[in-house]
């Protein structure tokens, strides 16, 4: 782990009031209309009627936070349509939670993301997130490529503050161009590349062992306490609208902030895997829950798999497909008779 400088230890010690001051409050509201474009749902009204009163939306907040009267609202969940005609799970935010979430994840954010593999493409700490316009995640090709933040700025001069309404262009697809280029070029080196994709991944997230990952990496009190914080509001969105005891599982799914934080739990899969190709990340990729991991032949792709689906059951998940496929025939072998 990073040493940390006699600087951050200083700057721990106001964590604790700087997080939901006005000042930062306001540089979160950037990232929540970043978000708020990609959302299932968007609530034209109300975020009108924030954007309007964003200054005493903001004070209102700030004050609720630090009289310890702020409550988050239940989740609206809602069933999106997948490309197999079947539907998962999603989740709207109110854009008053999405503001905490997003000032709680700004400063742990900082800390997890130096620990997370080169190989999980998706969802990683935006260096320059502290610019106008930048949003604080990006995919891992963006955040290494010029070309990235001057297509991010070609954009930005196209779309106008009002826009949400109109819906705003998303860059989930880029993300996953990324993520298929590098698999495609991995193609052209290895004769086998085993494929697979984790069964109903955010659902089956354990929040306890979220928070262990979480409390590992960070070592002060003060981080601690925001830990605290952020699973108050995850443990509250646990809870079913029936009323039933809350599950312990599960990351409200369709916001930017679960995706992060689901590839710090994914960091044993993705260290466990590199170790089998020797560290080199051409040859393992991650995509979400969407993994690619390449091999000189059929039989190291299939231990692969069976290692691979020996840690996500630690993990409390499951492989849903599990292919070997030969590059020189381009012939997809099944081995779901292997588990």
């Amino acid at each position: 782990m990073p040493k940390r400088s006699k600087d951050t230890q200083t700057t721990n010690l106001i964590l604790m009031t700087e997080w939901y001051s006005k000042d930062n409050l306001r540089h979160i509201w950037k990232y929540v209309k970043s978000e708020i474009r990609d959302d299932f749902i968007v609530d034209v009204i109300n975020y009108e009627d924030i954007k309007l009163n964003l200054e005493q939306v903001l004070s209102s907040l700030y004050t609720s936070i630090r009289d310890n009267q702020y409550y988050p609202a239940p989740l609206v969940r809602i069933g999106v349509p997948k490309n197999d005609h079947s539907v998962r799970p999603g989740a709207v935010i109110s854009v008053i939670d999405l503001i905490v979430l997003y000032a709680l994840i700004q400063q742990i954010a900082p800390i997890i993301d130096p620990f997370l593999s080169d190989s999980a493409y998706a969802y990683r700490l935006n260096p320059k997130a502290d610019k106008p316009r930048e949003p604080l995640f990006k995919d891992r090709s963006e955040v290494h490529s010029d070309k990235g933040q001057k297509k991010q700025k070609e954009n930005a001069q196209e779309e106008e503050e009002t826009a949400v309404e109109g819906g705003f262009p998303s860059n989930w697809f880029e993300n996953w161009k990324a993520f298929h280029d590098a698999s495609k070029l991995a193609s052209q080196k290895y004769d086998h590349v085993a494929v697979t994709d984790i069964t109903a991944y955010f659902e089956n997230i354990s929040l306890g062992l979220l928070r262990e990952k979480l409390k590992e990496k960070l070592n002060s009190d003060e981080h601690f306490e925001l830990i605290d914080r952020l699973f108050r509001l995850l443990e509250f969105w646990d809870w079913t609208p029936s009323g039933n005891h809350p599950r312990g599982i599960g990351l409200p799914q369709g916001n930017d902030v679960s995706s992060f934080l689901s590839n710090l739990y994914l960091m044993a899969l993705d260290k466990e895997m590199l170790s089998i190709v020797s560290g080199d990340t051409s040859k393992y990729g991650r995509y979400v829950d969407d993994i690619k991991l390449f091999t000189s032949n059929q039989d190291e792709a299939r231990q692969a798999l069976v290692r691979l689906e020996e840690v996500l059951r630690e993990l409390n998940m499951k492989a849903i497909i599990k292919t070997v496929i030969n590059m020189t025939k381009e012939i997809p072998i099944s081995i779901n008779s292997c588990f």
